[in-house]
């Protein structure tokens, strides 16, 4: 895979935590955070991302 297209670790921390969360697992327990706060902020924002093809625009 391109680099320019490889994912983060924090991408993939984020997506796991994701996936915990939606199977009914403990995401905090898997993940090993001492502070529910941080295991918040990786699950924050979770969307789906579609992705679509890029357009130029006259001005």
């Amino acid at each position: 895979m391109d680099k320019t297209k490889r994912p983060t670790f924090h991408e993939i921390r984020s997506l796991s935590i994701h996936m915990y969360k939606k199977s009914g697992i403990d995401p905090q327990e898997r993940a090993a955070h001492t502070d529910a706060k941080t295991t918040k902020k990786y699950d924050e924002g979770h969307v789906q991302w579609v992705q679509i093809q890029a357009a130029e625009l006259a001005v």
